[in-house]
């Protein structure tokens, strides 16, 4: 019975941890979701029990569609097992991303496409679809990458103050290249990470700099909370409902609950 506005607001509140179970809602007392400024489009997916409810928000308003939950379960399983599969070629990849692009945006294409001066795209991807690999998945016959600035969100997009602006005085934190130890032939070094940490660090005249082994887990839970910027260059790792970043040290791996327990707010 709600507005897809409110509907929306609704769903981002439970995904922000504001909603309680039990808790009254009465249509026209609930809130409408904030819109993006313009050039800026969300997409918010919702798997329910009826099926995965989409919302696209823009400058404009909000909509709200209805795909198939199993057709999209299906879709994104086919593409992320192609991307993560290093035998698996472009010639295979790229129909699948086309599939998947045509079922979760098809929709929306006229909202999307640049003539209507879009050029940010915040996705918030429920369950599975949190890991599908966004950046190549395609409309109109190119990438999301090269279309948009693509940023991944859950709940609400904004918050009530606005964030501080990033330049050469901010406290900068940088993980580059982690040695993750016996699992270096799973993961192997990342030479770029260092070269590009060198180059970050060059931005700005607080930073400091782990690498290696001293990327490590202890390091980035004491550095963290206190960083107005956090740039990590390693590996990261999924595998349903466990994620995390791989960083030197024993345990090698900084899991998302560690992280999400965090004081993030300077940052």
């Amino acid at each position: 019975g709600m507005s897809p506005e409110a509907a929306l607001h609704a769903w981002e509140g439970f995904r922000s941890k504001r909603w309680r179970p039990g808790a009254p809602a009465k249509p026209q007392r609930v809130k409408v979701a904030q819109r993006p400024s313009a050039g800026t489009v969300k997409l918010t997916y919702a798997l329910l029990p009826g099926g995965v409810s989409v919302w696209l928000s823009d400058a404009r308003g909000v909509e709200q569609r209805w795909l198939p939950a199993d057709a999209v379960r299906a879709a994104t399983a086919t593409l992320v097992g192609l991307v993560s599969d290093p035998a698996a070629s472009r010639m295979a990849v790229q129909p699948a991303a086309r599939r998947a692009g045509g079922l979760l945006l098809g929709q929306f294409e006229s909202r999307l496409v640049s003539r209507h001066g879009v050029t940010e795209l915040l996705i918030d991807a429920d369950d599975s679809l949190s890991s599908m690999p966004w950046a190549v998945t395609e409309l109109s016959g190119r990438k999301l990458v090269e279309q948009f600035a693509l940023v991944m969100t859950a709940g609400f997009a904004s918050t009530s103050h606005p964030p501080t602006a990033i330049g050469p005085a901010s406290r900068v934190a940088v993980f580059a290249n982690p040695d993750v130890g016996g699992l270096r032939a799973e993961f192997p070094p990342l030479p770029d990470a260092d070269r590009e940490a060198e180059m970050i660090g060059g931005f700005f005249r607080s930073v400091a700099l782990r690498r290696g082994a001293a990327a490590n887990r202890e390091a980035f839970l004491r550095m963290a909370p206190f960083a107005n910027v956090l740039h990590f260059a390693g590996h990261g790792v999924a595998n349903g409902g466990f994620g995390g970043l791989l960083v030197g040290g024993e345990p090698p791996f900084l899991t998302a609950e560690q992280i999400a327990r965090l004081d993030l707010s300077r940052l």
